[in-house]
């Protein structure tokens, strides 16, 4: 991706619905790289009253999909949904599959988020089917990995590693690090709960390498966190405060 500097100056250049590519650039760069959620809400703001403007559904739908990932990421599951879902059917009419795809996955996130597990369960599985029949391996390994979490959360746990080592499968295949991390961190969680803390150990340990060398400070101090837990677990105490501890100092650095 083009940096903050160059892509500012190209969109003082440009005019007309050409500006929605530049300002979604824009936004997703602040969204990610700076985590200035502010700005990046508002280039996605600007760049669908131009969509909306010029009647454009695939863009506007296009910016919907990322002002609800904003909007989740500020932990507001209700507007975020309200987008995803608005961008969904505008995606659907224009017949963009892999996009559909996408977004019945993020609407069952946030069905997930606030407890609602059937409904989470029920556009995953639908986001799942859609993913397969577009043998989209890297969207069905994310996939799998939130249907573990459902299940998880159901206490299903059966369930729960199934998806959990498909997504772990797929993503080690592809030569996904971050994926592959996010898969056995989950793993590792659920032999926590069944009280198996050599085998959570374990996993949640390659996670913490994987992320390590990919430098994913949050990946980090979630995975210290939950080393914490499971020391804690063993009623180590010394050594649970010692990951806790960790997971803390990079937090207030990353800003909470």
């Amino acid at each position: 991706m083009e940096g903050f500097e160059e892509l500012e100056q190209t969109l003082q250049k440009t005019e007309g619905t050409e500006r929605i590519e530049i300002l979604l650039k824009l936004g997703q760069a602040y969204a990610r790289n700076n985590r200035d959620l502010t700005k990046a809400n508002a280039y996605y703001e600007e760049a669908l009253a131009i969509a909306v403007e010029n009647e454009a559904p695939e863009q506007i739908a296009a910016c919907k999909h990322q002002i609800g990932i904003i909007h989740w990421s500020r932990g507001d599951f209700s507007a975020a949904r309200e987008n995803f879902s608005s961008a969904h059917e505008l995606f659907k009419k224009s017949g963009n599959q892999n996009k559909t795809a996408n977004l019945l996955m993020c609407i069952g996130v946030t069905y997930l988020n606030t407890g609602n597990l059937q409904q989470a369960i029920a556009n995953l599985r639908s986001a799942e089917y859609q993913a397969l029949k577009l043998r989209d391996k890297k969207l069905s390994g994310i996939i799998y990995n939130w249907l573990g979490i459902a299940y998880n959360e159901l206490t299903a746990y059966k369930k729960a590693f199934k998806y959990y080592l498909k997504s772990l499968k797929i993503n080690e295949e592809l030569n996904d690090p971050s994926n592959t991390a996010i898969a056995q961190n989950s793993i590792g969680l659920v032999y926590q709960k069944l009280n198996d803390f050599t085998q959570a150990e374990k996993f949640l340990t390659e996670s913490l390498k994987i992320r390590e060398e990919i430098d994913d400070q949050i990946g980090i101090a979630d995975c210290f966190n939950n080393l914490g837990m499971i020391f804690r677990g063993q009623e180590n105490y010394e050594r649970a405060l010692d990951f806790y501890l960790k997971s803390l100092v990079i937090r207030e650095k990353l800003g909470g």
